[in-house]
């Protein structure tokens, strides 16, 4: 007997951009209960990013590193077909800048133009007369609330666009917002797609990089709100446009594990597991190439290169038995 049952699910992940599409079968073979789940990950096309830079006195050498290797970040960003590129500063008060605060510096910057790379790179260049005492959430709360983002930062979020936030600064917000309001409006903005937070932070000893020796005695806003969006926080010092790009990279494979399904609360037969990518089969292996198996938690965990190969070459296909 045959039982067929198909699920499609595309879903909603905590960070960007891999969406699923699952098919879920279960067959009878004589006493044995056997499962095929297939599916294949597929990126989002749009994504929607803002730049957040210090433009405090000591930012000069990071900005200036950052503004030098813009074609690495976008080279990371590839796999959307279709960018839109905003930058704010950490100033908040229009008596440290001449950006006004809370409205993208220059406008939004589209990578359908042919001059996207040029525009955003002096977009990012914000100097250094800002505020010192920076407040990156203040920006975003004004930013993306009104009236402003129904004014001047109009047409930047798009309903189908994941998000991204990049934080680039040597110190701690020091606003009156915190991380569960950033993210409270962000998800009010984006209620079904991707979000993460990237944060790019100098060290809290000025020895090891240029940095505020501030930033130990302050609450850890950004990197909360970077756990929350499921992101991760690079270094400044040295070549962090590398340490970013290679973040970025990182954040958009998404869906780094799967829940096995089961029937009647029945155990998978771990022996019995078989992973297919296309026509072939792929043995369990090192979790940073490949993919493997967590029995404790049921849970099938993948690489970044193991998912991008599948998804080229998906769909995956995994068969088990249930006892």
């Amino acid at each position: 007997m045959y039982h067929f049952l198909t699920l499609l699910l595309v879903l909603g992940l905590a960070t960007p951009s891999w969406a699923i599409s699952k098919e879920f079968h279960t067959k009878e073979r004589g006493t044995e209960t056997w499962i095929t789940l297939k599916f294949t990950p597929t990126v989002s096309s749009f994504a929607d990013v803002i730049f957040v830079v210090d433009d405090s006195g000591s930012m000069q050498s990071h900005q200036k590193n950052l503004a030098m290797n813009i074609p690495q970040l976008t080279q990371a960003l590839s796999v959307y077909t279709s960018l839109h590129a905003a930058v704010l500063t950490t100033t908040s008060t229009s008596s440290f800048s001449a950006n006004k605060p809370g409205v993208f510096v220059n406008g939004v910057h589209d990578s359908s133009d042919p001059q996207f790379l040029n525009k955003l790179t002096r977009s990012l260049t914000v100097g250094t007369n800002g505020d010192a005492q920076e407040k990156p959430f203040a920006s975003l709360m004004m930013a993306l609330s009104e009236p402003l983002i129904s004014t001047a930062n109009q047409g930047f979020l798009r309903d189908n666009a994941d998000l991204y936030l990049v934080f680039l600064t040597d110190t701690q917000d020091q606003s009156e917002f915190d991380e569960n309001q950033i993210y409270a409006l962000l998800r009010t903005l984006k209620p079904t797609q991707a979000i993460s937070t990237l944060a790019g932070m100098a060290s809290a000893d000025p020895q090891i990089c240029e940095g505020e020796s501030e930033l130990k005695n302050l609450p850890p806003k950004i990197q909360n709100l970077t756990a929350l969006t499921g992101g991760s926080v690079f270094s400044l010092c040295g070549d962090f446009t590398k340490n970013l790009a290679d973040a970025i990279k990182v954040t958009i494979v998404a869906e780094k594990s799967l829940t096995l399904p089961t029937v009647d609360n029945r155990k998978i037969n771990y022996a019995s597991l078989s992973l297919m990518v296309g026509n072939q089969i792929i043995p369990a292996g090192d979790i940073q190439s490949g993919w493997y198996y967590n029995s404790a938690q049921s849970l099938l965990l993948f690489s970044d290169p193991f998912l991008a190969f599948s998804a080229l070459n998906g769909p995956m296909t995994i068969t088990y038995q249930v006892q």
